[in-house]
């Protein structure tokens, strides 16, 4: 809305920005090539730091909740957002950005029910990567 007017700005969205939109891709490396370039090993490092990084938020949310503590999980939501979105999880960062608004307007049984939805995307994202770079 703030950028100049192209002659490509007019034209319909891909089919993956979408996709990405409705939430229906878990995984899509084409945006991380694009952040770091098509360095196989590079991608590869950004991958497996992603990958540590998402587990231990992921299960620092469910912690939080489990234990009755639900003020962390925005701030761990707000964390795997970002990181998600760079590597391609576009679903898992939506979900994660939803996560985090719940986490300031509702209560506990909310969040909860998010931090599901989080945890399942995060399985099919998580399965995805396995499958494609291990």
């Amino acid at each position: 809305r703030w950028l100049p007017q192209t002659e490509d700005s007019h034209s319909q969205p891909s089919v993956v920005a979408v996709e990405a939109r409705q939430g229906l891709v878990s995984f899509d490396v084409s945006v991380l090539v694009a952040l770091v370039g098509d360095d196989a090993p590079t991608i590869a490092e950004f991958l497996t730091e992603y990958m540590t990084s998402a587990r231990r938020l992921v299960a620092e949310m469910r912690h939080a909740i489990d234990t009755d503590q639900p003020e962390p999980v925005g701030a761990s939501a707000h964390k795997l957002k970002s990181s998600s979105r760079s590597v391609g999880a576009m679903r898992l960062g939506d979900l994660c950005a939803d996560l985090e608004n719940v986490s300031k307007a509702k209560g506990p049984l909310a969040i909860d029910v998010d931090v599901t939805a989080v945890e399942r995307e995060w399985s099919n994202v998580r399965a995805l990567i396995e499958a494609k770079f291990d």
